[in-house]
């Protein structure tokens, strides 16, 4: 069996070992989202293990609207698998602050392991004392499959004198056949509790149009969520709201969403070259995909990948030039793997400083 495989069942069982929780006051009322799936600055709330799939310049911010939850706001930073949070909370009489520090590291190829910490500061002395840690973990064997877990309240912090049991959040995404479309089962299991107590959810990420993103969750309670974004080359913006089991709205908010990766967009923007520091399969299907991007160019280091990844990527690039696009490789150090996926390249530049 691969080694990766055996490390995600390891990892798999000291979670169930550990036992299943209530969850920490929520602070901001952010879009849920699937910890298989996330993975830009998000991902440092969501699964931080994410951080590390996506390297690039990510930020986030979000503001809710609705009468139960108006007023507040949330911040998010992340960049080289590093991660931070501010998230205020001013809508009611109580106002409190919590903030979030995240980072993650590759350990095998298309296995990232993240860790999260959480902090309150408030002027009531129930909050501000709080703080928690988290860890993720998020596996993606290839460009079609993703598996995100996160456990949460490792350290049983204490609220208002009752301590905070763990949860555990479990997902597998799948993208069938294409780009614009991701579909997830996501659970959350609790601690002390039966595994029939498990809330269970099914999400779906939908693009039908360049850069028109619809996002939607239902939950085995009857509760849903809808977003809908609409996306620029490395932008995007929208809102998002959800629903009680009475099809009553329940709170949402408005989000904007900066990224260094150009992505499709409604907007025709035609004719630019997408640059890629770190390419994986994914990307290289989307610029595939996207009429506005003519050819990629590939700036890749010497060991950033496995020789399993490394022949998707391979394969990725070739499917590209099937397209009529154009691929440049350039490397400031070779070896044999780096080598062989430039060898798919239109031509390869090398530094012979």
């Amino acid at each position: 069996m691969n080694k990766n495989y055996i490390f995600i069942f390891v990892f798999l069982f000291i979670f169930c070992m550990l036992a299943n929780a209530d969850l920490l006051p929520k602070a901001v009322l952010l879009p849920s989202d699937s910890v298989a799936i996330r993975d830009d600055a998000l991902a440092t709330t969501i699964n931080p293990a994410g951080l590390g799939a996506n390297s690039g310049f990510n930020g986030s911010y979000f503001h809710t609207v609705s009468d139960k939850f108006g007023g507040d706001d949330a911040y998010f930073l992340s960049n080289g698998g590093i991660g931070f949070g501010a998230e205020y909370v001013a809508h009611s009489s109580l106002k409190f602050r919590k903030y979030s520090i995240s980072d993650s590291i590759k350990i095998a190829d298309g296995i990232y392991l993240g860790t999260a910490y959480s902090w309150f500061n408030s002027g009531d002395r129930d909050y501000d004392k709080l703080s928690s840690w988290d860890i993720g973990l998020l596996s993606r064997p290839s460009n079609t499959i993703s598996i995100g877990i996160v456990a949460r309240n490792l350290n049983h912090p204490s609220f208002k004198g009752i301590r905070t049991d763990r949860t555990y959040d479990f997902s597998l995404a799948l993208r069938p056949y294409t780009d614009r479309i991701t579909l997830a089962v996501n659970s959350t299991s609790y601690e002390g509790r039966k595994i029939s107590d498990s809330t269970i959810n099914v999400s779906i990420n939908f693009e039908p149009l360049d850069g028109v993103m619809i996002r939607g969750r239902y939950d085995n309670d009857r509760r849903f969520e809808v977003s809908v974004g609409l996306g620029f080359p490395k932008l995007e913006f929208g809102s998002y709201r959800r629903y009680d089991e009475e099809r009553k709205s329940d709170g949402g908010g408005i989000y904007l969403n900066l990224s260094n990766e150009w992505k499709r967009s409604i907007f025709g923007m035609r004719h630019y070259v997408m640059e890629m520091k770190n390419p994986n399969p994914e990307r290289i299907l989307k610029a595939k995909n996207d009429n506005a991007i003519d050819g990629i160019i590939i700036k890749s280091d010497i060991g950033e990948y496995g020789m399993g990844t490394a022949q998707e990527i391979r394969d990725a690039i070739s499917d590209l030039r099937s397209s009529g696009k154009k691929a440049i490789c350039y490397m400031e150090m070779v070896g044999n793997k780096e080598y062989y996926v430039a060898s798919a390249c239109n031509k390869i530049f090398l530094n012979n400083a």
